[in-house]
C-alpha cells in the first residue's frame, strides 16, 4: 500500500482490454501529470488517493492506490471505433433518411479534385447541377434551395461550405470524419430549416503520435500538422490556392480568383472523460472577374464591360465540450464568428457584415436497451450591418452580389435572434425503433413561434429495414430577403425501404413536401410568397467485391411546383431524373475510380422583354416570374488514378484526375445580346485534368 504523506513512484504498464494491445495514455496521479510509453509502460512520482488513465479512444479508467501494487496492469476499455460507432447509428437511427459519405468514400471516390467533400452532390436526393454553372455549388436538397437548408461543422452553423460556391470545401478533407446528408424529414434536434441539414464531423485527434501532410497539386496547397501535448493535441492546417501568383488577369477576370482557409485546433482531454476543443477557423475568397461575356462583345463593349470585385470572408471561434459515459452524453458547442461580404462594380458597392454567435447543447441519457432521451437547444444571436450604395442594378451578378443586383440602395443595421429547443424520447423495441418530438422554434425580434412535432418509426432485422417520418417544420426568413416578415411552413412525409445482405445494398425512398410562405426569388424584383408542392424519391444501389471494389448507383427524381395566385409553375429546381455512377477500386498501392453522371437540364427564367433607359444608353431586361425556359440534358465523365508509396511512416500519393463533358451536354448558362431578343448558352470547359500529390506521416 502507498499512502498519502509523501511523494512515491508507481510504475506499471497499460493495456486495452479484451486485445492486450500497449497504450500510450496520459496518467494522472493527483495534480501531477505523466505518460505510458509506446509500450505501454509509465513511471509517475506523486502523493495520491487513486491514479487515473486517460485516452480519448478509452473509457477513463481509475486505479485506487489501496489497490495499486508496483509493476500495476491497468486496463482500459477502446470506445467504439468511428466505424462502428457508423454501424451502431445505422441500426440505432435518430433520423429517416439518411445519405453518407465516410472518410474512404471521400478519398477514393472520382469528382472531387482534391476537395472530395464536392462529392456531396453525388449522393441521392440532391439536385444533379453543372460544374460552373450559376448554381454549381449549391446544396439542392430534394429540391429545396440552398437558402432553406443548413451546414454544420462541428455541430457549428457556418457561412458557407464551399469556396466560390463550387471549387473546393472551406474545410480540408484531410481531418473531415463524415459528411452526413439529412435531406428531408430529419428530427426534433435540428429546426429553422424546410430544407435539409448537411453535418460535418472532423476526426478525433491522434494522442499517441505527431502527424503532418503536405499536399498540393497545380491550383492549391496545404499543410496540416498535429502533435500531442501532455493532456491534450493542437493540430494546425492552412491551404492557398496559387494560381493568382503566376497569372494575375486575363480576358474574362480582372483579379485571377484567390481563396484560403485556415484551422487552429486544441483538443484537451480531462480525468473524468470530459473531452474540451478550442477551435480558430476561417475562410476566404476574393476575384475581379467582367459582369459581360467577352466573346459576345465588340472591341468597344470590351472596352466598357462593368468590373466586378467581390470579397469574402468569413472568421470565427469555437468551443466544445465532449462529455460520454455508459448512460450520459453531452455535448455543448458555443461559436462566435464573423461574415464580411463585399463587392463593388465602380462606384456601386455593397458592404454586408454579419456578427453573430452560436450555441447549441444536447444531452442524451441513455436507459440501457430501451431506449434514449435527447433534451437540448440551440441559438443563434447577430447583428447585420448592410450598405448598398448604387445607380444602376447588375442581374448578372444575383447569385455573388444579390444586393448589388437588384440596383437599390440600402442602408440598415439588423438584430436577429434565433432560438429553439426539443425533447425526444427515442424507444427500442425489439426490432422496431420509435422516436417521437416536439420541436419549439422562436424569433422573439420578429415575433414568431412556433411548435413542431415529429414522428420517426424504424424497422430493422439481418436483412431488411423500414423507415416512415412524418413531421411539421418552420424557416425564419433569411435576412437578404427584406421585405419577407413570415416564417414558411412545411408539412412532410417519407417512407424508405432497404434490402442488404454483407456486399450488397439495394434501398428505395419517397418523400412529398408541401411549404406554405415560400419564398420565390425574382431577378430583378421583390421576391414572391407562394406554394410549393413537392414530391419524389431515390433508388440506390452498392455492391462490394472482395476488399477493394466498391460500385455505387443512385437514381434521383426531385418534382416540384409553385402555386401562385391560383396558377401552378415549374420551380428552377424541378428535376424529374438524374443517375449517378461509380465504381472504384484500391489496394495498399493503387486507387482507380470512374463515375457518370446524367441529369435532364434545369429550367430557365427568361426575359419577356426589355426597356431603353434613354439616360444610360442601355436596355433593362423585365423577367418572367416563373421559368418557361430549360437548359440541355447535362453528362459528365469523372476519372481518378492514383499511386501509392509507402517507407516506414511515411506515405507519397500522386494522381491524376480527370472530367470531360460531351459536347452536347458542355453549356453553362444563358446570356443575352443588348436588348435582351437573342440568347446564346455558355459553353463550358470539355476536359480538365489536375495533377497533386500528398505527403504525410
Amino acid at each position: 500500500m502507498i499512502g498519502l504523506a509523501s511523494a512515491e513512484e508507481l510504475q506499471g504498464m497499460v493495456l486495452e482490454q479484451g486485445t492486450d494491445i500497449p497504450l500510450s495514455v496520459v496518467v494522472q496521479c493527483g495534480e501531477t501529470l505523466g505518460r505510458s510509453d509506446i509500450d505501454g509502460h509509465f513511471l509517475i512520482t506523486g502523493a495520491c488517493e487513486s491514479l487515473w488513465f486517460i485516452s480519448p479512444n478509452h473509457y477513463p479508467a481509475e486505479v485506487s492506490i489501496a489497490d495499486f501494487n508496483q509493476n500495476h496492469v491497468a486496463v482500459l476499455q477502446a470506445k467504439m471505433s468511428q466505424e462502428k460507432i457508423i454501424i451502431e447509428e445505422e441500426r440505432l437511427p435518430t433520423h429517416s433518411q439518411t445519405y453518407s459519405l465516410l472518410s474512404e468514400d471521400l478519398e477514393r471516390t472520382p469528382g472531387g479534385f482534391d476537395d472530395p467533400i464536392r462529392l456531396l452532390q453525388s449522393l441521392p436526393g440532391l439536385v444533379a447541377t453543372r460544374e460552373y454553372g450559376r448554381n454549381a455549388g449549391e446544396l439542392l436538397l430534394r429540391g429545396a434551395p440552398s437558402s432553406e437548408s443548413k451546414v454544420f461543422i462541428d455541430g457549428i452553423e457556418v457561412p458557407y461550405l464551399y469556396h466560390f460556391d463550387q471549387y473546393a470545401s472551406v474545410l480540408p478533407t484531410s481531418i473531415v470524419d463524415s459528411v452526413i446528408v439529412y435531406p428531408s424529414n430529419f428530427g426534433a434536434t435540428y429546426g429553422d430549416a424546410v430544407g435539409g441539414v448537411v453535418a460535418l464531423e472532423s476526426k478525433e485527434a491522434d494522442t499517441e503520435k505527431s502527424h503532418i501532410m503536405v499536399q498540393g497539386n497545380l491550383i492549391m496547397a496545404g499543410v496540416q500538422y498535429s502533435k500531442p501535448l501532455e493532456t491534450g493535441v493542437l493540430s494546425i492546417s492552412g491551404r492557398r490556392s496559387f494560381a493568382d501568383l503566376y497569372e494575375s488577369s486575363n480576358e474574362q477576370y480582372s483579379l485571377w480568383p484567390t481563396f484560403s482557409d485556415y484551422i487552429a485546433r486544441y483538443d484537451h482531454y480531462t480525468v473524468a472523460g470530459h473531452h474540451l476543443r478550442f477551435t480558430a477557423l476561417g475562410a476566404m475568397d476574393r476575384y475581379g472577374r467582367y459582369v459581360l461575356d467577352v466573346d459576345e462583345l465588340d472591341p468597344y463593349e470590351r472596352s466598357t464591360n462593368p468590373n466586378l470585385e467581390l470579397k469574402r470572408r468569413y472568421d470565427g471561434g469555437v468551443f466544445r465540450w465532449d462529455w460520454r459515459t455508459p448512460t450520459y452524453r453531452l455535448k455543448t458547442s458555443v461559436a462566435f464568428l464573423r461574415d464580411d461580404w463585399s463587392a463593388a462594380i465602380e462606384s456601386n458597392q455593397q458592404k454586408r457584415i454579419d456578427n453573430y454567435s452560436w450555441l447549441r447543447h444536447e444531452s442524451v441519457m441513455l436507459f440501457a436497451e430501451k431506449g434514449e432521451l435527447s433534451i437540448g437547444f440551440d441559438q443563434r444571436l447577430g447583428r447585420i450591418s448592410e450598405s448598398v450604395q448604387t445607380t444602376t442594378g447588375y442581374p448578372e451578378i444575383s447569385v455573388e452580389a444579390p444586393w448589388l443586383a437588384r440596383g437599390e440602395n440600402l442602408e440598415q443595421d439588423l438584430w436577429q435572434w434565433r432560438s429553439g429547443g426539443w425533447i425526444e424520447p427515442r424507444f427500442n423495441l425489439g426490432t422496431w425503433r420509435l422516436i417521437t418530438g416536439f420541436r419549439g422554434q422562436a424569433a422573439p425580434l420578429m415575433k414568431q413561434y412556433s411548435l413542431d412535432p415529429r414522428l420517426q418509426v424504424f424497422f430493422r432485422n439481418d436483412r431488411t429495414a423500414w423507415s416512415m417520418a412524418g413531421g411539421l417544420y418552420h424557416q425564419t426568413p433569411p435576412s437578404f430577403f427584406e421585405t419577407v416578415d413570415v416564417q414558411a411552413k412545411s408539412s412532410q412525409l417519407s417512407t424508405g425501404w432497404e434490402i442488404f445482405s454483407e456486399t450488397q445494398k439495394l434501398g428505395v425512398d419517397i418523400w412529398v413536401r408541401d411549404t406554405k410562405n415560400k419564398i420565390i426569388p425574382q431577378v430583378a424584383a421583390d421576391p414572391l410568397l407562394g406554394t410549393e408542392q413537392a414530391a419524389g424519391g431515390e433508388v440506390f444501389y452498392q455492391l462490394s467485391i472482395g476488399e477493394g471494389l466498391v460500385s455505387r448507383t443512385a437514381v434521383s427524381s426531385v418534382n416540384s411546383w409553385l402555386l401562385y395566385q391560383d396558377e401552378y409553375n415549374r420551380s428552377i429546381y424541378h428535376q424529374p431524373f438524374s443517375i449517378n455512377t461509380q465504381i472504384s477500386w484500391s489496394n495498399d498501392r493503387w486507387m482507380m475510380g470512374l463515375r457518370y453522371r446524367y441529369s435532364l437540364g434545369l429550367p430557365t427564367i427568361e426575359p419577356e422583354d426589355a426597356v431603353y433607359q434613354a439616360n444610360s444608353d442601355v436596355y433593362t431586361a423585365i423577367w418572367e416570374d416563373f421559368p418557361t425556359g430549360q437548359m440541355p440534358d447535362y453528362q459528365k465523365w469523372d476519372a481518378q488514378i492514383a499511386r501509392i508509396w509507402k517507407h516506414k511512416d511515411w506515405n507519397l500519393k500522386v494522381y491524376c484526375e480527370t472530367w470531360y463533358v460531351p459536347s452536347q451536354s458542355n453549356y453553362l448558362y444563358p446570356i443575352y445580346n443588348y436588348n435582351y431578343m437573342e440568347k446564346q448558352l455558355v459553353v463550358g470547359p470539355s476536359f480538365v485534368p489536375l495533377l497533386g500529390f500528398s505527403v504525410q506521416r
